[in-house]
C-alpha cells in the first residue's frame, strides 16, 4: 500500500519505533527499535534468533508505532506483514545505515564495527497493509 506524503515525512524522522509481534500464545511482544523507511517498506535489523525474529517467522503479522519527535500527540501506526531475511552480511550493512541515522556517521560507524563477528543477524522488512496517521493538537 502506498504511503502518503505526510506518513513518509513522519517516518523519515529518526524517531524510535515500537514493533509489536505475536508470541506463540497470541500475546503481544513490544520492542523499541531503530528503523528506516525504504520506499514503501520499513527495515529493521536484529539478532537472527531474537524473540521478534522468531515471532515473525512463525506469524508475520506486526504493528509498528512511531511517535513524531516534535509533537508527542502525533503518531503513525503501521500494520502489515513482516519477513525475516536471515543474512548476517545484509543485516550488518543495515545496522550500519541505522546507526548512522540514529547516532551520526562517526559514532554510528564505531558502533557498527563493534558488533560481534560471530553473531547471526537478520533484517526485518515490514510491508504495510494498513496505516493510520494521527496528528492531534
Amino acid at each position: 500500500m502506498p504511503l502518503t506524503q505526510a506518513e513518509r515525512e513522519l517516518l523519515d524522522q529518526p524517531a524510535f519505533a515500537t514493533l509489536v509481534t505475536l508470541m506463540p500464545d497470541g500475546g503481544p511482544q513490544a520492542t523499541a527499535i531503530w528503523y528506516r523507511r525504504d520506499g514503501e517498506t520499513l527495515r529493521m535489523a536484529c539478532g537472527a534468533s531474537s524473540v521478534k525474529a522468531r515471532n515473525i517467522t512463525r506469524d508475520p503479522r506486526v504493528a509498528v508505532t512511531v511517535i513524531d519527535p516534535g509533537n508527542p500527540y502525533a503518531f503513525i501506526q503501521v500494520r502489515g506483514a513482516a519477513e525475516v531475511v536471515a543474512d548476517s552480511d545484509l543485516a550488518r550493512a543495515e545496522f550500519r545505515i541505522l546507526a548512522h541515522r540514529y547516532m551520526g556517521e562517526e559514532a554510528g560507524a564505531a558502533w557498527a564495527e563493534s558488533l560481534p563477528q560471530t553473531s547471526d543477524f537478520a533484517v526485518l522488512v515490514i510491508n504495510p497493509e494498513r496505516t493510520s496517521l494521527t496528528s492531534a493538537m
